[in-house]
């Protein structure tokens, strides 16, 4: 009887015999192997999100493998600030950057879809980076994302002149960059204000993964959403020409940027500073939007809880929205609606399977959210500006 013990080395010896004969073949033992698992275990990676919102436009610097972010003074709005784990000082005007995020993706980010675009010469851009400057604007510099997506949106009209006449679509007001990171320690922000004098660097601690760059925005109950429409023509007169952005319900009574005399002295202006209810400020493309989110859900939320939960989520919003009463939101309210925007886009983000109107309805979601803000009073809600250079 052939003993299982003699099979096995028998079957050892012909597989050793294999290796010894084939160059291209190595039988390595396994404290050969080990070190190549105990170095790979070493290795990690870390996915780090940077928020963008507020008024800011974005140039893709593929040469030199950076995007250049900038945003001018808002009045009466705070100033910029960047913000990790714990809060930091605002910024003054000058010239930041975070270049010391040790990247390791490929850093090769498709443009966003929903944002209006202006171009500039070489010069001018150049002139913008400079310090000393006298220019009221802040820029951070950063590397170049893995991923840039439209975190929310707004609709929004935008043109050359004031009023607008061109088509309503929806405009980015939030961007969120991806990176991957090697390492989250020794990270800061860096750079020169307006005198040109170097700032000492701002540690930035990320255990979160998660960096917050803005301009600071209150509720604010503004009809005419006058900060939004100033804050959008003071960035794109940075590069050469003056653009305009008006929102729904596009009243012709709200006056244009800048033109304060007109907003203190009309009473038509002082009308529009009434509390005005929230459906005339929601665009009825919205109710599509909210439709076909329900549908989607009803369709491909398996789990019967999970489901109800998003479905209420949906009521919620809608009810908020279209509320006919004429007394505005109150903070609450807003919020809870916010909350309920958030759980419908944590839960978008986690669906991999990639049919034909997830992305579709995450946008869709994003652009819900704006209307949310806006319903609730947040005003600086000026489009974001994607510049490029001739």
């Amino acid at each position: 009887m052939y003993s299982p013990f003699k099979l096995t080395v028998v079957i050892t010896g012909i597989a050793c015999l294999l290796c010894m004969r084939s160059p291209a073949t190595q039988c390595a033992t396994e404290s050969q192997k080990s070190p190549v698992v105990a170095s790979q275990k070493t290795e990690r990676s870390y996915n780090v999100s940077v928020l963008f919102d507020g008024p800011w436009a974005f140039y893709k610097d593929v040469q030199n493998h950076r995007l250049v972010a900038i945003a001018p003074e808002v009045p009466g709005h705070p100033k910029a600030f960047i913000r990790g784990q714990k809060p930091t000082r605002d910024l003054e005007f000058g010239v930041y950057d975070l270049l010391s995020l040790p990247v390791t993706g490929p850093g090769t980010s498709s443009d966003p879809k929903d944002i209006a675009s202006v171009s500039t010469t070489a010069t001018q851009f150049a002139q913008i980076l400079e310090t000393p400057s006298t220019l009221k604007r802040y820029v951070v510099i950063l590397p170049l994302p893995d991923d840039i997506v439209e975190n929310l949106v707004d609709t929004a009209k935008v043109d050359v002149k004031y009023h607008p006449s061109t088509s309503e679509k929806d405009y980015t007001t939030e961007i969120l960059l991806s990176y991957t990171l090697s390492t989250l320690n020794g990270i800061s922000v860096a750079g020169h204000e307006n005198s040109n004098s170097a700032i000492t660097p701002i540690p930035l601690g990320i255990i979160n993964r998660f960096i917050h760059i803005g301009v600071g925005s209150d509720f604010i109950n503004d009809a005419c959403d006058t900060h939004a429409k100033r804050a959008f023509k003071d960035l794109t007169t940075f590069f050469g020409t003056s653009w305009y952005v008006d929102f729904p319900p596009y009243d012709l009574n709200c006056p244009k940027p800048l033109d304060e005399k007109e907003m203190t002295s009309s009473g038509s202006a002082s009308k529009l500073q009434a509390k005005r209810s929230v459906v005339d400020r929601t665009s009825p493309e919205v109710m599509t939007k909210l439709v076909g989110l329900r549908s989607y859900l009803v369709k491909t939320v398996g789990v019967d809880f999970v489901r109800q939960r998003l479905l209420n989520d949906v009521a919620l919003i809608s009810d908020y929205l279209f509320d006919s009463s004429s007394e505005a939101p109150q903070e609450e309210d807003t919020r809870r609606a916010l909350d309920a925007a958030m759980d419908l886009r944590g839960y978008l983000k986690s669906v991999t399977n990639n049919d034909e109107y997830r992305d579709q309805i995450r946008r869709d979601v994003a652009a819900i959210l704006g209307h949310i803000e806006n319903a609730g009073g947040k005003n600086c809600k000026a489009p974001m500006v994607w510049v490029s250079v001739t």
